[in-house]
Formats: C-alpha cells, sequence, structure tokens
C-alpha cells in the first residue's frame, strides 16, 4: 500500500511548479507532508478563482497579497502559516526562473502564542494504563487491545512525536540493545532513543503477543491492512481512554495525544532533579533524547506545573533564567 503521505494531486497551468515545489522541499530532508500539500491545495483554489495569467504573473504583488489577507474568524497563526508559505513559494519560483514577488517577512503577522499543554500527573497516567491495559478483545481490530497499551507506553516511555511512534518498524526496535531507531522525524534527522528496562520487557510481551513470523518487518503498529496506523483514529480512541479514565482539561475536553510527550519531558526534568542530576547538562541531554535541533527548542517547549516549577527553576537559576515566565 502506498504511503498517504505520497499521494497528492495537483491540477490546473502551474501544477508543474507544485509538484516541482514538493521534490525540492522533500529532497532538502523535509517529510513534507498531508498538512503542507494542503497549503498548496489552497492557493490552487486561490487560482481557480482568479483570471487566468501566465506563470511569469501568477505571483503578482496584488495577487500574493490578497492571498495573504486576514480571513473571517480566522486565527492570527494561520495567516502567519499562509504567508510563511507563499513566502517560501515565491523564492522557489525566482529560483526556477520566475518573477514572483516575495512577500516581506517584515510585514508577517505577529503570533503570540500562550497555549499551555497539559501536564498529567502520575496519578492520571496510572489511570490511563489501567483504562488500556484492560481493553476488551474487539473481533473487528482483533489487535486493538495489544497494540493501544504498548503505543501508550512508547509515546510516555520514549516521549516520541504520535507519528514517529506509527511509523516504526520491528526493525527499528532493537530487542537485544533496547533501543528504538527513528529515522521518520519531524526534522528528517536520525536518532537513537533508550528505553527502560520496563519498558524494553514490554515490548518483548508485546512481540510475542502479535506473532509476527521471524522474517516480519514491517510495522511494529501494524493495521488490519497492513500498513501502519493512521494517526486520525487514534487521536480518536486514546481521547475516549482519556474521558474513561476520568481525565479532562479544565473545559472539560480531553488533553491532547501530543501531551504526553510535553508530560515526558516534565517528569523526565523532575526525576533528574529530584535524584539531584545537575541541570545545566540534563537540558541538553533532553533536548537530544527529544530530538530538537537546538537547546532553545527545549527550553520553548518545557511547561511545568505550578507543583514542580518551583523546585526546578530554583536550581536552575543563573543557568536558564527566564526561560520559564511567571504564570
Amino acid at each position: 500500500m502506498k504511503d498517504k503521505e505520497k499521494v497528492y494531486l495537483f491540477h490546473g497551468p502551474y501544477q508543474d511548479y507544485f509538484y516541482k515545489y514538493v521534490e525540492y522541499k522533500r529532497g532538502t530532508g523535509r517529510k513534507y507532508g498531508r498538512a503542507s500539500i494542503f497549503m498548496i491545495q489552497e492557493l490552487e483554489r486561490f487560482f481557480d478563482r482568479q483570471p487566468l495569467v501566465p506563470v511569469a504573473e501568477m505571483l503578482s504583488k496584488a495577487s500574493v497579497e490578497e492571498f495573504v489577507a486576514k480571513r473571517p474568524e480566522e486565527s492570527l497563526k494561520t495567516q502567519y502559516m499562509r504567508m510563511n508559505f507563499i513566502h517560501d513559494f515565491a523564492v522557489f519560483v525566482n529560483e526556477c526562473g520566475g518573477a514572483a514577488y516575495v512577500y516581506p517577512a517584515e510585514k508577517y503577522v505577529k503570533v503570540r502564542s500562550d497555549f499551555c499543554p497539559y501536564i498529567f500527573t502520575h496519578e492520571e497516567i496510572r489511570r490511563l494504563f489501567e483504562v488500556v491495559d484492560h481493553l476488551p478483545y474487539w473481533g473487528r481490530y482483533p489487535k486493538y487491545h495489544l497494540i493501544y497499551p504498548m503505543l501508550l507506553r512508547i509515546l510516555y516511555g520514549c516521549g516520541l512525536r504520535l507519528n514517529e511512534a506509527l511509523l516504526l518498524k520491528t526493525g527499528d526496535v532493537d530487542t537485544t540493545q533496547g533501543v528504538l531507531y527513528l529515522s521518520n522525524t519531524k526534522n528528517g534527522s536520525q536518532r537513537c532513543v533508550p528505553m527502560s528496562v520496563s519498558l524494553w520487557k514490554y515490548v518483548d510481551y508485546y512481540l510475542e503477543q502479535m506473532a509476527y513470523p521471524p522474517d516480519y518487518n514491517g510495522y511494529f503498529f501494524t493495521s488490519p491492512d497492513g500498513n501502519h496506523y493512521n494517526s486520525t483514529p487514534v487521536y480518536v480512541m486514546m481521547k475516549k481512554h482519556m474521558k474513561a479514565a476520568h481525565i479532562s482539561r479544565e473545559d472539560g475536553t480531553p488533553p491532547r495525544v501530543h501531551d504526553l510527550r510535553h508530560t515526558f519531558a516534565v517528569h523526565a526534568l523532575e526525576k533528574m532533579n529530584r535524584e539531584g542530576c545537575d541541570l545545566y547538562y540534563a537540558l541538553p541531554i533532553l533536548s537530544t533524547y527529544l530530538g530538537h535541533g537546538s537547546i532553545r527548542s527545549t527550553e520553548k517547549y518545557l511547561r511545568l506545573t505550578f507543583e514542580t516549577r518551583d523546585s526546578i527553576t530554583d536550581s536552575m537559576s543563573g543557568i536558564y533564567h527566564d526561560i520559564f515566565p511567571e504564570v
């Protein structure tokens, strides 16, 4: 089965530029998946509503400014993403010999993110494991009750992004060394992720229950059709399991699956702090483990609960001051 990330279809007089742009982006090591393809298709729909002009004039100053203009009930973040996309696409068109208007980066809207991730308590994590560890057998999806306990342990125990976990193959899971080898990552870089002893043992149990053939090197989390699990149904089912575990935000909605990654990072810092680790050295290690391109990404990534914030920031004062703002 074809990887869904690679399935896309463009149309119209400018389609050659769209295909070349995707090839160019992927050639630089970026995955450039479904969300990015959707942005190109949005530009396609925009061109469909405009009078047909020569390729050299498709990105005139007027058309670019109309494309990036604020839309009703649209967030600034969405508008910012459209500005960034059309800027990069115009640069590419010009490198191909075109004459596109490059929207100035200094004119981008200012986006201030005040989103705070949900940090699960240790008790909530325990309740969530209790739910997934007692899932009943489901004839329609006979491996369902095996996959979700393993997936939750990988997400929380290693801090993986959901797609990093879903795209794992059995050959990426070293059961002799207790290491995961990741190649399908956000930044396009490979990394090795050691597992805890308990997780390592659970992986052995999972593989025994899944009963893969000895020469199998397919997806670690195999869907009924033999492909990898799609992220959308996983989001839906994980939220269902969180509700069953009575875990919700203040507004009553369940946390995001990605919040398990935030929680891993915070709980890891808590543990290192309790054990007396020098956080001057611990934070770069955590940054590498999470697959961040720089220490700054990890600084911005971590948000701490009120209960643990003071103990950690106090031990880091004078080293990473102002990383964790007052809330």
